[in-house]
């Protein structure tokens, strides 16, 4: 009887030792199954993040502008006017078909004139590191670098560079891009020198006389 006994414990355990394994293996064979199916779904993310960069950089090419983007990089860092209320704002980093031209583009876009005017009055209230205020169509150095601000009814662009800006094509971009195309501010300064305030008018850049 004891032989018995032993005999069929140990049929039971091999039994019950292979019905375990079997278990496992199978739960190892549908963790291998999910892994490719997850690269899958970060390869088409990928996908998706790479087609929305090309449409962004088809958008800086039109007949009415010619910017020659070649490269166009997203940097995420907060900036001054992300504080205010806004609708959608973004800073990236260009490089022109001339490699040694760099640009950073900052865009913000506003619900309505008032957001934008908020946005842009205290940026002249606290202007750069120095938090420095300036007032209306002051002719003053805001920055270091050459700067662009180009402000419609309901956006604020600023496009810096250490090398010149084709002033006229960016503002044809910004005219063409935002749904409101009133251009309410234009301020140009070359590097290392004082500001000027432009209006656009019969498509030429003029400065602005002081009222």
């Amino acid at each position: 009887m004891k032989t018995a006994f032993s005999l069929s414990s140990i049929i039971i355990i091999l039994l019950l030792f292979g019905s375990c394994k079997d278990k496992n293996d199978d739960t190892s064979i549908k963790l291998d199954d999910i892994r490719p199916k997850a690269e899958s779904r970060t390869q088409s993310k990928n996908d998706k993040e790479l087609d929305s960069l090309k449409i962004l950089l088809k958008s800086y090419e039109n007949d009415s502008f010619n910017l020659r983007i070649s490269k166009l990089q997203i940097l995420k860092e907060p900036t001054f006017l992300s504080r205010f209320p806004n609708e959608e704002n973004g800073i990236r980093s260009l490089t022109c078909n001339d490699t040694t031209i760099k640009l950073t583009h900052e865009f913000y876009l506003y619900k309505d004139s008032i957001q934008m005017k908020n946005a842009f009055f205290n940026w002249l209230d606290c202007n750069g590191k120095e938090c420095k205020s300036i007032k209306l169509y002051d002719e003053c150095k805001f920055e270091p670098t050459n700067l662009l601000v180009i402000s419609s009814g309901n956006s604020i662009d600023i496009i810096r560079s250490d090398k010149e800006i084709k002033t006229i094509d960016w503002v044809s971009y910004v005219r063409l891009s935002r749904k409101n195309k009133e251009l309410k501010f234009i301020i140009y300064q070359k590097k290392n020198q004082k500001a000027k305030w432009l209006e656009f008018k019969n498509y030429k850049l003029v400065q602005k006389l002081k009222k």
